[in-house]
């Protein structure tokens, strides 16, 4: 019986990240060269130099089966395909020539082995499976791949290949077609001498008692066959598909390890030593009911997440599983047998394993022990308080707010308006209008001043988000407004917005952030809506407003200035109903930020605010990105109609659209980004309240769904246009 796992793990990332949607994985499928059988015989043979793609490249999947001259899969009950490993070599290339005419590889070689933990010859493969090859698929999850030919990591003077290790046993009109498959000795025409002349993996002679296993299994060994039975030796290949893509700084290389259930793990002082054996006996067991388990306590010297996980086995297996050292179960392969005749669902041979893909960042094998853990931090914090009465507009900057410090990855940031006892504000009573999480940076010289002045003018930088916008408009990385209770913003794994890392940060500055919030109080209010949309004739303005208010160009506000921020500024109150009165309030944001300690299994990601009332204009070379972040929906006499604001937005960085959300306010339908070519890549459609309770209040956009494409499949070019 043979059980090996394969797992990959995470340990190493780079990335960084341009709107367009793309396949980019290339693949191709190879024929070995072939090799040839007979009833009964074994066939084990080395491949070199197989076709593979070249080039700096990352792999996706490797999958391989047996077929024969016409390309037909071979049943497993004709030829049982024993196991295939794709091992990798790097070869001297003074050498090539004569590697090539002789098959010696004693000299000119150098195997470049998995990472797993297994010595010697045994197991240095990457890929590699058996029988049940055609029903278990390979695929890496994006972005992860095995990256390959980095010029920077192949030796001078030689020349990466890879070979193929192939082992199967015809198995026509053979006595027993199951003992032959699992290499019984005493099934096989051995020869005379075989006990006195071959060795074990141990490099002793074989004992007398090996019952069975890969050295009864030689090349050109038979399997005893019936009487009088003849038939035709055949010609057949190793048929295997590889999924690839270029690589480049969006993908994230993975290690690969074979781990062995026969690994007799031993210590010599601080040296642990693996004596893998690849294979076992499984001792009789009286009680039928019972299960012969194989255990390996293995210590992993190298650590990282787990990404995808497989294990290969034969005929008998049940499953296979891997612990932590607290006993938890981290993955489970569990075999699939064949219930018909067909390639691919032979009876009673295992024709796939189920493939252990924990989500990522779950499972965590740490540096000599194999563990779950859950690395997500979270915490919730409570802004500065704020005040409101009826009808009343809060506009705030609320420096310095709580954070987490140091190197950190920010997974998601959420915010809510509650009250002094930390009961959740209704949007019909105090309407979030919007929170900003604005990043800066502040001179340490000046930190006392700040705090007691509020004064903004001198001593800080702002740190804005990579979008298109300029001046001090939308500067912020998270933010939205009453739809943030429903409104996930989880960054999925292993993305985060990197924070804290100490070479960004300008000596003599310390990174903070701040809050820019808006909430009207609409409480006793005429019209709760027109207050929420900011709308001029419903606020008690100065006498003097337009005269000494300007836009957001800079010049005099235009006296059809309707509504909005500008009608909506701090101590502004929107017109009370006749005698009504109510209490001022005190309010507070209270939000939850999840975060992860930076390490290299984080990948960082770029925030970009995009504006639909962008008015994108060219000053020669130069794009100026004049962004409004309001407008006026003019009035439509066609009730059927809907308004669209559109802008073409190029952008001048691209990278892979990762996760997408707008912010809105009630009325709107949904917020879209198109490609160049009309191609929709994002659509967030807002969620109506249909209740009273906070996070469904009727009419009010209590929600926006998230646009969450498959990473890696929508990709935004540099200097493309896109319109939202």
């Amino acid at each position: 019986m043979i059980s090996l796992t394969i797992l990959v793990f995470l340990s190493i990332t780079t990335y960084s990240a341009s709107l367009e949607y793309e396949s980019h994985i290339k693949s191709a499928i190879f024929l070995s060269e072939s090799f040839e059988v007979g009833p009964g015989k074994v066939a084990t043979k080395t491949l070199l130099d197989i076709a593979f793609p070249r080039g700096h490249i990352g792999i996706k999947s490797f999958d391989a089966e047996v077929v024969d001259e016409n390309g037909n899969s071979v049943p497993l009950y004709e030829t049982y395909l024993h196991h295939w490993f794709a091992i990798k070599y790097i070869e001297n290339v003074t050498m090539s020539h004569y590697i090539e005419q002789t098959h010696d590889l004693r000299n000119g070689i150098e195997y470049e082995r998995n990472d797993g933990p297994c010595q010697t010859f045994l197991l240095p493969h990457y890929w590699g499976l058996g029988g049940e090859s055609r029903g278990t698929p390979s695929n890496l999850p994006y972005p992860f791949a095995l990256e390959l030919g980095n010029p920077k990591d192949i030796k001078h003077g030689f020349k990466e290949k890879w070979l193929f290790n192939v082992m199967v046993i015809d198995t026509r009109g053979t006595h027993n077609r199951k003992g032959c498959t699992e290499c019984r000795c005493n099934l096989f025409n051995l020869p005379k001498d075989f006990y006195n002349v071959t060795t074990g993996v141990n490099g002793l002679p074989l004992p007398l008692d090996y019952k069975g296993g890969l050295f009864c299994c030689k090349d050109n060994f038979q399997c005893k066959l019936r009487k009088s039975f003849h038939g035709p030796t055949r010609k057949l290949f190793l048929r295997y598909k590889i999924r690839w893509v270029d690589w480049d700084e969006h993908q994230v290389p993975l290690k690969f390890y074979i781990l062995d259930s026969t690994d007799r793990v031993r210590s010599n002082g601080s040296t642990t030593i693996h004596e893998c054996q690849a294979e076992y006996v499984i001792p009789r067991i009286s009680d039928g009911s019972s299960f012969h388990v194989q255990k390996a306590k293995i210590p992993m010297t190298k650590g990282g997440y787990l990404i995808y996980g497989i294990a290969h086995a034969h005929a008998g297996a049940v499953n296979i599983t891997v612990y932590g050292q607290d006993g938890r179960v981290l993955c489970t392969s569990t075999p699939k047998y064949g219930t018909g005749k067909e390639p691919g669902n032979e009876r009673g041979y295992v024709v796939g394993t189920s493939v252990c893909s924990p989500k990522p960042g779950s499972i965590k094998i740490k540096d000599a022990s194999l563990e779950y853990e859950s690395h997500i931090k979270s915490a919730i914090f409570l802004s500065e308080s704020f005040e409101v009465g009826p009808g009343k507009v809060a506009t705030k900057t609320l420096l310095d707010i709580a954070f987490p410090r140091g190197h950190i990855g920010i997974k998601s940031f959420d915010a809510e308006v509650v009250d002094e006892n930390g009961n959740s504000v209704p949007l019909y009573e105090t309407y979030l209008h919007h929170w900003f999480a604005i990043k800066y940076i502040e001179n340490v010289t000046m930190s006392h001043y700040i705090e007691q002045t509020h004064d903004l003018r001198n001593g800080i930088e702002y740190e804005r988000n990579d979008g298109p916008c300029q001046t001090f408009l939308l500067p912020h990385y998270w933010g939205l407004g009453g739809e943030s209770r429903g409104t996930p913003s989880n960054l999925p794994y292993p993305f985060a917005l990197e924070l804290g890392n100490p070479k960004d940060i300008k000596h003599g500055f310390k990174e903070k952030w701040l809050f820019n919030v808006m909430v009207i109080d609409t409480r006793g209010t005429h019209n709760r809506k027109g207050c929420t949309e900011c709308r001029c004739n419903l606020f008690n303005l100065p006498k003097d407003f337009y005269n000494v208010t300007t836009g957001v160009n800079g010049l005099p506000l235009p006296l059809d200035y309707k509504g909005g921020l500008f009608c909506c500024k701090d101590n502004f109150q929107c017109k009370l109903r006749k005698s009504f009165h109510g209490p001022t309030r005190k309010l507070f944001l209270r939000y939850k930020i999840r975060w992860v300690d930076w390490d290299e299994h984080q990948v960082p990601l770029k925030f970009y605010i995009l504006d639909s009332t962008d008015r994108v204009r060219s000053n020669g070379s130069t794009t100026i990105h004049e962004c409004q972040a309001e407008y006026v929906i003019p009035r439509i006499s066609d009730g059927s109609s809907f308004h669209v604001q559109k802008a073409k937005i190029p952008m001048t960085k691209g990278g892979y659209l990762i996760y997408g959300i707008a912010h809105a306010h009630a009325g709107a339908v949904n917020i879209t980004v198109y490609g160049q070519d009309g191609r929709v890549l994002c659509t967030s459609t807002p969620k109506y309240g249909t209740g009273k309770e906070p996070g469904n209040e009727r009419g009010y956009v209590v929600g926006t769904s998230v646009c969450s494409p498959k990473p890696g499949s929508i990709k935004i070019k540099d200097g493309l246009n896109y319109s939202s």
